[in-house]
């Protein structure tokens, strides 16, 4: 019976890829880089703030960075590791303003009302105007299932939502970086992984990985050719199993379709983020995959994404 299943469910997936891919025609290069990692020796907001203290202009000017999703489990937890320092200034998308004090963001972070997925993408563009100079901007959305079922919710929040917010960055002319949190096992399909129990699970609920494989394809193929036209650059990070509870192990870092199980911490992932960042240099238009691992050595950021080709 379970074997049965799982075919079925490979089947769907294949069918929706075979239906939705061709509409862009979009490909990325998977790399067999060396596998690095980190064990942060800080928090991970006084690790941010000692990244950017020795960047003369940074310190005379706070970095804006945008958290969209950020009363998200890992979205406030970017925005937690950031409040309260003096050189950054936090902006906070959120779809409800009613669930920022659930979220826990307070003090000094700026909170703006806007639905990605429902709005134009000249209306999105104009909020990124509005806040002047733009450093970063860290998509932390996704789709969540529902009760009754939306089989075409993470198509319209993990592919179309981060393509248009990408779209309207690149069109403020104000953004400096784009930083994507998706996940392990977004290129199943091609990476032999279509009967891996985690990219099954959750595919089933209406093509959670398929979505985002395609917003990290639109991602590198938007940036990469029009590379020449705009200086926005980007990081995709594909986190593990995520964990609310903080996780034993160093991060390892590796590069695209060569982790397929594992899992890690949320905070750990928001620092990461975070770290991305500032760290543009090493991470520049890359795809870099994330789990903790108890066996593995301790490296710096720096140095953990720059093992990544």
């Amino acid at each position: 019976g379970l074997l049965l299943d799982q075919g079925c469910l490979k089947k769907l997936c294949i069918i929706m890829a075979v239906i939705i891919q061709p509409l862009h025609g979009l490909s990325t290069t998977s790399t067999m880089p060396r596998h690095r990692a980190i064990i942060p020796q800080m928090r991970s907001s006084k690790l941010f703030l000692a990244s950017t203290a020795g960047n003369e202009e940074s310190s005379m000017k706070p970095l804006t960075v945008v958290i969209v999703g950020a009363t998200g489990q890992t979205g406030r937890r970017c925005v937690e590791q950031l409040s309260g320092q003096s050189n950054v200034r936090v902006v906070a998308w959120v779809r409800d303003r009613a669930r920022v004090a659930e979220a826990g963001i307070s003090g000094d972070v700026e909170v703006g009302e806007i639905d990605v997925v429902s709005s134009s993408r000249e209306s999105v563009r104009d909020e990124f105007q509005a806040l002047g100079k733009v450093d970063a901007v860290i998509c932390a959305t996704g789709f969540s299932p529902s009760f009754p079922p939306d089989p075409f919710g993470a198509f319209r929040t993990d592919f179309l939502g981060t393509a248009k917010l990408l779209d309207a960055a690149i069109d403020a002319k104000n953004v400096d970086r784009f930083v994507l949190v998706s996940s392990l096992l977004t290129n199943g399909l091609e990476s032999g992984q279509a009967l891996n129990p985690q990219y099954i699970l959750l595919n089933a609920f209406g093509g959670i990985l398929v979505a985002k494989n395609l917003a990290e394809r639109y991602i590198c193929s938007r940036v990469g050719r029009e590379g020449a036209l705009t200086e926005l650059t980007y990081t995709i990070l594909r986190p593990g199993g995520l964990t609310n509870e903080d996780k034993e192990g160093a991060i390892v870092f590796s590069g695209p379709d060569t982790l397929f199980s594992g899992g890690i911490s949320r905070d750990k992932v928001a620092a990461a983020t975070l770290a991305a960042v500032t760290e543009k240099t090493a991470c520049r238009n890359k795809i870099i995959e994330i789990v903790q691992d108890t066996t593995a050595s301790s490296v710096s950021f720096v140095e953990g994404f720059g093992s990544v080709i």
